[in-house]
């Protein structure tokens, strides 16, 4: 199987379990949230009630999608956001075009780039606004 149209392509694993049957779909898991990772360095869920809480699950291809908006209150270049647990991360170091702003007036959002490595880690890169960083959208597989 290849993915058409995504910032990657090649075959993919299905997740399938003992019986022979595809796994079911995972639910998202909330970071913070009781056995799940927490954000680092400052950072925090952006806005409650405006933005999805910052989460990550795998499908039944065994592709990661990251989803929320995340937010530190002062531009601090190239930190830390949080580290997905194993199982949930790249083979090689990934790295993603996002929305960012500097949250002065409007929030009319500008590119951002996160990094996400093989340890887990999930940062920004310096030059991204970090009032807000959008991680909806994105998506990578675990092996290459």
């Amino acid at each position: 199987m290849t993915f058409v149209g995504r910032a990657f392509a090649g075959p993919v694993n299905r997740r399938i379990d003992a019986a022979g049957k595809l796994v079911a779909e995972e639910a998202w898991r909330d970071l913070g949230a009781a056995g799940q990772p927490t954000f680092q360095n400052g950072w925090s869920n952006f806005g409650p009630f405006i933005y999805p809480n910052v989460a990550f699950r795998i499908d039944r291809d065994g592709v990661v999608h990251l989803r929320g908006g995340a937010g530190k209150g002062a531009n601090t270049p190239g930190t830390k956001m949080f580290s997905l647990p194993p199982g949930y991360r790249p083979a090689m170091i990934e790295v993603f075009a996002v929305a960012s702003t500097d949250g002065n007036g409007p929030l009319a959002p500008s590119g951002g780039i996160i990094e996400i490595q093989p340890n887990g880690d999930v940062g920004v890169y310096g030059d991204t606004d970090d009032n807000f960083v959008s991680l909806s959208g994105v998506s990578f597989t675990t092996k290459h």
